[in-house]
């Protein structure tokens, strides 16, 4: 036995089925995700975007006002937010996005109900 969980078996099977840029997009989404969920969102844009995670989506439609649209623009596009509201489609940098706030919406939850 070479000390390798099953885990890490099953991640090495599909890591060698799967794209390496894709699962690079997906990490560094993911990441962006995970970073925008606690230093910047709101949580009404949290909750709607992990809403959204579990739901069969195609395009992901943030309003004109929602707290990612910023992020993205400063962290990930290096420009300008664009104006008004902008649909992203599902892609693998964008589906990490979601996953990794999705992430830290689900880790907080119960912790927002506990007064410190």
């Amino acid at each position: 036995m070479t000390g390798e969980t099953n885990i890490e078996r099953v991640a090495n099977r599909l890591r060698a089925t799967a794209e390496p840029s894709t699962l690079e997009s997906y990490a560094s989404g993911y990441d962006l995700g995970m970073q925008w969920a606690s230093e910047r969102a709101t949580w009404p844009d949290l909750k709607t975007l992990a809403a959204q995670s579990r739901e069969a989506w195609f395009k992901l439609q943030l309003g004109p006002n929602h707290s990612l649209i910023d992020f993205l623009a400063e962290e990930a596009w290096d420009c300008e937010p664009p104006a008004g509201s902008i649909k992203l489609a599902r892609e693998p940098f964008v589906e990490g996005v979601v996953a990794g706030a999705a992430y830290i919406h689900d880790s907080v939850l119960s912790r927002l109900l506990v007064r410190p």
